[in-house]
């Protein structure tokens, strides 16, 4: 029975007629619909007529709307919604027309006329409640993505269970495609260019699913913001309780990197600052590490938790002298071994007897100062951009109100914008800072891979973080109950922050995210990959051959025979092409899954959105969110939504040295030709030849070799004039 009814559903004409369900539809629709019109102008009804047709478009949806695209669909179950209130007035109104006959009183006759459009009325205003009543819509939503054919083919549709993720419907089947729950661990990898619906048919259909579900936590981090804010608002929707990091907002909760157990601090921060500069000779990697190593390990037994990076940049830039008292304070500290002790005065001795030394300009002074610029720059950046200072750097005895520890325990969310439009390079850097602090919260989780609560982590613009760091992530995530779900455009990218090691780690996050959905339009180079990746497939033939024999005149005139034969022919060829990858349509997706450990084989899927009218629910609740931020912002630093001229001279002014840290230096025995009241741009200078500018000119803009000065600025220099404009557009 299944067999022939797999057989009916490839007959073309069936594809044919499914092809066309619009206009099979319309035609139906229009003759329920002069039907209708005869009974009420003409008192004539004819049941059987009524109910057939009615039967017919409900029927013919159900067959042939496996066959139709996803628009051809959507307009045919309007017109069958249509049909099923045209068919319920026709088959009430027929009743009364049929004793609207038996009645002889004129005014009774027109009264019960009445009574028909009165009833009509009734029954469209309560179709119209009906459909709109969001369980109805559910229901409908299930009728139209189960396939008949299936059922009757007495295929078992596939359950969903709690926690598993739904890619859309298989073209073929129209299944549902599900990964199981204890597969998402083995992570996924999502590539596709921009605008391919990465974020809007995939993470965040996913997302909405994971929010449903108590036992699951959700963290996200992307760089721009517009996905972190709507899985925020999505949270607030269910009731989730929810962090949304955002550094630009003045909501944004405190996220300090020092805070937590030393050794982990150490690693981490370590770890980053090597990130930084990938390529960096191997030398001045060493030498900025041991400084790291050395700095954070005086802060943190000094501080605690309470240990900033401003108080890294006093350390390292020694400003006003407060490193060195940090490291005097330092070496008083009482130890809990004699181990420790050593440690610590070896600390302190290599601080003040060696790097101080070339900061101070002494004699004999050694190169280790100078040799480690690269991280001091680095820490100023970081300590002199005005959002990141007031979130990186909480008030002692606050801690970190960013806790990975406790939302991995307790399943809650956390969505984290990294703000790169305005942070620039910064946003990559507090990437790195969040993901390995993540990173360390994952590895110290306690108990087993059967007791700890579940967290599906996503990150957007993967490419934006991707570091070599993160492959013990994807090799060992699985027991610690965490799963990675990565976006991006191209595999190359993956490999761009990991220096010399890209390509390893490329084929690591291949390899490892064993779950792939690739989008439409992605390149040939991918394109080719997968297409050998997903394997090749036997494809039988049968080939039909004519022959006849030739002419001979022993044969005489006579006709002379044709022999037809037939031969199968195998042919072995690609499952998907590179051609199919790349060209298939908008809303499909090549993917290939891991079921119960298991690789299946590749298929293609419609995805699905998340509901339209959660959606621009979610819209308006983030639309909402920003303008609170908007007035709490313009309320914290003053000023109206559009800056005055002279607010924008401020700005303009705060930008230009927004990067700038300006220091006063004693010297001990200066080398220079510069007076006490002088100022140092250190460090962001220091990598090149120092510059320096007079105390006057504090508010100056340092940018190759021009310097603008304050005098300058008052007689409306040209090119200052410039940078005001290109700040003021940005700032409006």
């Amino acid at each position: 029975m299944s067999n022939k009814i797999a057989e009916l559903k490839n007959n073309p004409t069936l594809k044919q007629l499914g092809e066309n369900i619009n206009g099979i539809m319309i035609g139906l629709f229009a003759f329920q619909c002069s039907m209708f019109i005869t009974i009420l102008l003409f008192k004539k009804s004819f049941f059987f007529i009524h109910l057939g047709i009615a039967l017919l478009i409900i029927l013919g949806f159900s067959f042939l709307k496996d066959f139709a695209d996803e628009k051809k669909k959507s307009f045919a179950l309007k017109i069958m919604k249509i049909s099923l209130v045209i068919g319920a007035l026709s088959i009430f109104d027929h009743f009364i027309v049929s004793g609207l006959n038996n009645i002889e009183d004129p005014k009774l006759y027109s009264s019960m006329t009445k009574v028909i459009y009165l009833v009509d009325f009734a029954i469209i205003i309560s179709s119209i409640a009906i459909f709109r009543n969001e369980e109805f819509q559910n229901k409908m939503i299930a009728f139209t993505e189960t396939s008949i054919w299936n059922a009757l083919a007495g295929e078992e549709k596939e359950e969903i269970k709690q926690g598993d993720a739904v890619l859309g419907q298989n073209i073929d089947t129209q299944n549902p495609v599900i990964l199981p729950l204890k597969d998402r661990y083995l992570h996924m990898l999502v590539l596709g260019p921009t605008g391919s619906g990465k974020t809007s048919q995939t993470i965040i259909p996913m997302i909405h699913r994971d929010m449903q579900n108590p036992e699951l936590g959700v963290t996200v981090i992307e760089p721009k913001g517009d996905l972190a804010e709507k899985i925020f608002a999505m949270a607030r929707y269910y009731n989730r309780e929810v962090q949304y990091f955002n550094p630009i907002l003045p909501d944004c909760p405190y996220f300090n990197p020092l805070f937590g157990d030393e050794s982990d601090v150490i690693e981490n921060m370590a770890t980053t600052f090597k990130m930084l500069n990938p390529d960096s000779p191997q030398f001045f990697l060493d030498m900025n590490e041991n400084l790291i190593r050395n700095a954070l390990k005086v802060l943190k037994r000094l501080y605690g938790d309470d240990a900033t990076l401003i108080d890294l940049s006093t350390l390292l830039h020694n400003t006003g002298g407060g490193g060195k008292k940090m490291v005097q304070d330092f070496s008083k500290l009482p130890s809990e071994s004699d181990s420790m002790a050593k440690e610590n005065n070896d600390i302190a001795l290599w601080f003040l007897n060696d790097y101080f030394t070339g900061a101070t300009g002494d004699k004999g002074a050694t190169k280790t100062y100078e040799h480690c610029s690269g991280v001091r720059s680095q820490v100023a950046k970081l300590v002199s951009n005005k959002y990141l200072r007031r979130v990186l750097n909480p008030p002692k005895g606050r801690g970190s109100d960013v806790d990975f520890d406790k939302s991995l325990a307790e399943g809650t969310i956390i969505t984290i914008a990294t703000a790169q439009g305005k942070l620039r390079d910064l946003g990559k850097y507090l990437g790195y800072f969040i993901i390995l602090q993540l990173q360390s919260a994952v590895f110290r989780r306690p108990g087993n891979e059967n007791t700890r609560r579940g967290n599906m982590l996503y990150i957007d613009e993967f490419q934006t973080y991707s570091n070599p760091g993160f492959a013990d992530m994807l090799t060992q995530g699985r027991s610690y109950r965490v799963a990675s779900h990565l976006a991006t455009q191209n595999r190359a990218l993956i490999g761009m922050g990991s220096g010399k090691d890209g390509k390893d780690f490329i084929e690591l996050v291949s390899t490892n995210a064993r779950n792939t959905i690739i989008y439409p339009g992605g390149n040939a180079q991918d394109a080719d990959y997968y297409s050998k990746q997903f394997g090749e497939i036997i494809e039988k033939t049968m080939q039909k051959g004519y022959s006849q024999e030739k002419f001979s005149i022993l044969g005489g005139l006579g006709r002379r025979p044709v022999n037809e034969s037939f031969r199968e022919a195998e042919e072995t060829k690609a499952r998907y092409s590179p051609t199919d990858i790349i060209y298939r349509e908008f809303g499909q997706i090549t993917y290939c899954l891991i079921k119960n450990n298991s690789i299946q084989a590749p298929g293609v899927s419609k995805i699905e959105y998340i509901p339209k009218e959660l959606n621009d629910l979610l819209d308006r609740m983030v639309a909402e969110y920003n303008e609170e931020q908007d007035k709490k912002y313009h309320k914290e630093f003053g000023g109206s939504q559009k800056p005055t001229e002279e607010k924008k001279v401020e700005l303009v002014k705060e930008k230009l040295n927004e990067e700038a840290v300006v220091t006063n230096i004693q010297l001990e025995k200066p080398k220079n030709n510069y007076s006490s009241n002088d100022v140092v741009l250190d460090p962001l200078s220091e990598i090149e030849d120092d510059t320096f500018v007079d105390a006057e000119d504090v508010g100056a803009k340092v940018k190759s070799t021009t310097v603008i000065s304050e005098n300058e600025y008052q007689r409306g220099g040209n090119s200052f004039q410039s940078n005001i404009n290109d700040v003021e557009d940005e700032l409006i």
